[in-house]
């Protein structure tokens, strides 16, 4: 197939009796499995219901991608190292090749193959190049955009981003701060989102990542933060008396 957008590619799919969409476990990228994560050829992923390495229920959901300066998706992933600390950043046309197509030859680049690198449609649009390959079609996509949009913190932050009502990550990751510590102190999740202005399920995602929390769902939506230092101490003490 050659040219074509998502509408044309979707049709084609239909007419030759295909599905549309097909989800498959996201796979193992280098060292690292991401077995908590679903992928589909048309670039989207979802995370599966899960426990954390605490222990604490996960609900599933969409995983949200942003769009970086050069004009790919990106999206972060956790994966079921133990040892990880923090979730990978990876371009989503790299994540759909390594789980529908191949783990990446050796000296080959992850290649869109029709112009506009935010569509992530496999195998229409994306295949494993070399480089000066990958870099001839470069110079026939559009040029990517700038960050024209005001942070969602204008006027109080100066940045720009690409997506039209969303923070900067400088914003993200201060918002992560300040929910981790106002569920800390007690408040419940559900104000704390509304204040923030985010979903509850976002803003507990942030607070976990950004901030440190390190309560489960039900605590940060109850009454009762987890107990930490000497509140920790003395409720081990009182228990244990």
């Amino acid at each position: 197939m050659t040219g074509g957008n998502p509408e044309t590619w979707l049709a084609a799919r239909l007419a030759a009796g295909k599905p549309a969409e097909t989800w498959k476990t996201m796979a193992k990228i280098g060292r690292c499995a991401f077995t908590g994560y679903e992928v589909s050829d048309t670039g989207n992923a979802q995370s599966l219901d899960r426990l954390s390495r605490n222990g604490r229920p996960l609900e599933g959901g969409p995983v949200s991608s942003r769009l970086h300066v050069d004009g790919y998706l990106l999206a972060d992933f956790r994966c079921d190292n133990p040892d990880c600390r923090r979730a990978h950043t990876l371009t989503m046309q790299k994540v759909v090749l390594w789980t529908f197509d191949k783990p990446r030859p050796r000296g080959m680049q992850a290649s869109h193959l029709h112009e506009h690198p935010e569509w992530n449609w496999w195998p229409e649009n994306l295949a494993w190049e070399d480089q000066p390959t990958n870099e001839r079609r470069k110079t026939t996509r559009p040029v990517p955009p700038e960050p024209t949009h005001p942070c969602r913190n204008a006027p109080r932050c100066p940045n720009k981003v690409l997506n039209a009502g969303r923070n900067c990550q400088a914003c993200v990751a201060a918002n992560g701060r300040a929910a981790a510590a106002m569920l800390n102190n007690g408040k419940l999740l559900d104000e704390v989102a509304a204040q923030l202005g985010y979903s509850a399920r976002w803003v507990y995602q942030i607070a976990i990542e950004h901030g440190g929390y390190e309560g489960t769902p039900e605590q940060a939506k109850g009454s009762r933060p987890p107990l930490t230092g000497w509140r920790a101490r003395v409720a081990r003490w009182v228990g244990a008396a």
